[in-house]
């Protein structure tokens, strides 16, 4: 089950199995629509919404790189393996780890980095919004 605190409008969920976008959000539901550019808003309650797993096959669909070797940016030297996707000037590096991911932000790396541990998908999309990128992940 998830809480509404834990979601934000355009977050990628599951409703009965299958991939829904959010488009609402009250203290007990979220609203999605069915169909793309369709008017109406279905509901399904929040006990009923799953997040939807990280997968290697995910990250592959929204050209992240499988990398084994070191990588420049000395923060993140070192890590084996990880997952690198370069987008519009910025640098994403996702340390691969049992039990999720870790989503580093390599851009501006003087002026700070994002550093998160990442499951799911909505918690890939918050941290990609977080560093101000307008990035869709396809699903």
């Amino acid at each position: 089950m998830m809480r509404g605190d834990q979601l934000m409008i355009g977050d990628f969920v599951l409703v009965d199995g299958t991939p829904r976008k959010v488009e609402a959000i009250t203290k007990t539901k979220i609203g999605y629509h069915r169909k793309e550019n369709e008017p109406r808003l279905y509901y399904a309650r929040l006990h009923d919404v799953e997040p939807i797993e990280i997968t290697e096959e995910l990250l592959k669909k929204n050209e992240f790189q499988f990398k084994d070797k070191p990588i420049i940016p000395p923060l993140i030297r070192g890590i084996i393996p990880y997952i690198a996707l370069v987008y519009e000037g910025f640098s994403f590096f996702i340390e691969c780890k049992s039990g999720g991911y870790t989503f580093i932000n390599g851009s501006e790396m003087e002026h700070g980095t994002v550093m998160c541990k990442t499951h799911y998908v909505h918690e890939l999309q918050h941290a990609i919004r977080l560093c101000g990128i307008n990035f869709e992940v396809k699903l």
